[in-house]
């Protein structure tokens, strides 16, 4: 993302367009916002993200138009992002192109949304959804805290976030969206040590964090298992160390990232 703008209290970043014979392609605008939740929040927002965009690229000496290849937006109360909800609704649905015409860019707008209105409805979490899954989301931090706890020479962060489960396909071919958000808690560990080892022995790493603590790492990947068995909650670890990402499975493994 290298442009950003205000739309009233929202953020709007994206892409420089890119051009292509008669177009100008806005590969990723994405919005990030603090509104409560709701679908027609969303089918709101999805409009005013690319007549805010379009706005703002116009060139009355540029008579291209402006092809929309994928949105982005991010309830941050929630930490719900539909980013990628929405870019398979989009990959799927016709393409949407909008002449280069300030007066009727946004109409054109609304006309291709309100066309394809049922299809995106069905890849949002409903209203109801999403605050069930967000009380409960809150109702767990306490005890996701307290079930993973500090680790000497290491930085703990937890990153409660809803994140949208795919839209299932009914025998119709129909699209319906009808589970709540996964409810996640993603635990990071990034050590602040002087000496954070940077060895590919999976051994050491394992002494090196587990070694003052009186739990190793099967016990901790056992917790995970148990939030989700019990609460369906998503329990994620995750070590920086050394310039390393690790995540933890719930075997208890360390696996490199990348």
């Amino acid at each position: 993302m290298d442009k950003i703008i205000k739309h009233n209290a929202d953020t709007i970043k994206y892409l420089s367009p890119k051009q292509y014979g008669d177009f100008k392609t806005i590969e990723h605008a994405h919005l990030t916002t603090n509104d409560v939740y709701s679908v027609d929040g969303v089918i709101k927002l999805f409009k005013d993200i690319i007549s805010t965009v379009l706005r703002e690229e116009y060139d009355e000496d540029d008579s291209r138009h402006f092809y929309i290849k994928r949105v982005g937006i991010e309830y941050t109360k929630y930490g719900l992002d539909l980013s990628e909800n929405i870019g398979i609704f989009m990959s799927n649905s016709s393409t949407l192109v909008v002449h280069s015409d300030k007066e009727s860019s946004e109409e054109q707008v609304n006309e291709w949304v309100d066309s394809h209105l049922k299809s995106l409805k069905a890849y949002l979490p409903s209203d109801s959804n999403v605050i069930q899954s967000f009380n409960k989301l809150d109702n767990y931090l306490r005890i996701v805290d307290e079930q993973f706890p500090p680790i000497p020479n290491f930085e703990k962060k937890i990153e409660p976030k809803l994140e949208p489960t795919e839209p299932a396909q009914g025998v119709d071919w129909e699209v319906y969206s009808v589970h709540p958000p996964k409810v996640v808690y993603d635990i990071t560990y990034v050590c602040t040590g002087v000496e954070c080892p940077s060895s590919d022995l999976k051994d050491h790493l394992l002494n090196f964090i587990f070694g003052d603590v009186p739990f190793n790492h099967k016990q901790l990947g056992n917790r995970m298992k148990f939030f989700y068995s019990n609460f369906e909650v998503q329990a994620r670890v995750f070590f920086e160390v050394g310039g390393q990402s690790i995540t933890l499975s719930t075997s208890g493994r360390l696996i490199r990232n990348g």
